[in-house]
């Protein structure tokens, strides 16, 4: 993972399936109430959608989230923010 945002702190694990990954995320640091939004850039450069979810602050965060990008195909994922800003990129 590398954290782009300052205060962020997070973790990831990627789990493959036959119908796409999964992204484990754990984190801290993404402002409070704020949505973030998450995608899977593939080896061609197609950008899929992985999901959304909302910041808790300071508080532990976990979340599952979902691309239709198969493991093999994924070259990295992307949190973003409301404003379109990288917080967090990870490698697949």
């Amino acid at each position: 993972m590398t954290t782009v945002a300052a205060g962020v702190q997070s973790t990831a694990q990627v789990v493959p399936h036959t119908w796409g990954m999964e992204i484990k995320l754990a984190g801290s640091g993404f402002d409070a109430g704020k949505r973030y939004y998450v995608i899977v850039v593939g080896v061609d450069g197609r950008v899929a959608q992985a999901g959304e979810f909302i910041g808790t602050g300071p508080k532990p965060m976990l979340c599952n989230l979902n691309s239709s990008v198969l493991r093999a195909d994924a070259k990295f994922f992307e949190v973003l923010d409301e404003a379109d800003r990288v917080v967090l990129k990870g490698q697949v």
